[in-house]
């Protein structure tokens, strides 16, 4: 057998879909694995979605933590993003 590893092309879609469902629809137990994800076409829509890499959000430098004496909370500006 001969394994390949190359991104997802259109002509795959169909395939890619079957091979989901039946995937997720054995593991949660359904007694028609296909019918999982329902009228619903995931694959395609996830295929055609803007692929495009996003970086992640990042933290002030400067964080400080405080804890209010009058409630207990914390407060941490390091969960402030730009």
């Amino acid at each position: 057998m001969d394994t390949r590893i190359r991104l997802l092309e259109e002509h795959d879609l169909a395939e890619a879909d079957r091979i989901m469902r039946l995937a997720f629809g054995t593991i949660v137990g359904l007694a028609e694995p296909m019918q999982m994800f329902g009228d619903s076409d995931l694959a395609r829509t996830r295929f055609r979605a803007d692929g495009a890499p996003r970086s992640p959000p990042s933290r002030v430098a400067n964080s400080s933590v405080r804890t209010s004496q009058a409630t207990g909370a914390v407060s941490d500006s390091s969960d402030r993003y730009l």
